[in-house]
């Protein structure tokens, strides 16, 4: 890693309109040290900063009789991301960014004594920079993320201990 200190302020403010009702706003600064595998001198030019993101989010939670539904929205910059070099030189550089914004819904239900189940649905549009490899020297571009899922459905069922805290359910 690069040595330098990594701070990451983060924030949020909640407000319940009503007894079954929240409403949120979150924010702030993730970072992630590089992999262990980037640091060997093999992988690496230098050394390499921490990845990060600012990240922000708004949303809402109902709780409707046995129900329990969520939406939130998001949008996420990504900074400092590590990138295979590709202009001739062996290594990896930070030279990678980009974004991310998305939408969820989400209902959840309590089946019977420690067995849960939820349904979700997330939209997400995320973009990146790289190198354009066609021609020597050329400038930083945006692509869609080859790994994108723009659309994902999850149902999930679960059993989870009742003998755990609340916050850990």
């Amino acid at each position: 890693a690069s040595g330098r200190l990594d701070f990451d302020p983060r924030a949020g403010v909640t407000f319940q309109p009503a007894k079954d009702t929240a409403l949120y706003l979150r924010g702030g600064r993730y970072s992630a040290l590089p992999l262990l595998i980037f640091t060997a001198p093999i992988y690496t030019n230098g050394p390499l900063a921490s990845p990060y993101t600012w990240q922000g989010v708004l949303g809402g939670q109902w709780k409707i009789k046995a129900f329990d539904f969520k939406v939130e929205t998001y949008a996420i910059g990504f900074y400092d991301q590590i990138l295979r070099r590709i202009d001739g030189v062996q290594g990896h550089t930070n030279a990678g960014s980009g974004t991310s914004f998305g939408a969820e819904a989400f209902i959840k239900k309590n089946l019977s004594r420690g067995l849960v189940a939820w349904l979700s649905y997330a939209w997400n549009k995320a973009d990146r920079d790289y190198f354009d490899t066609s021609q020597a020297g050329a400038p930083l571009a945006w692509s869609s993320f080859r790994r994108e899922v723009p659309h994902a459905v999850r149902l999930i069922v679960a059993h989870v201990d009742p003998g755990l805290p609340n916050w850990i359910r």
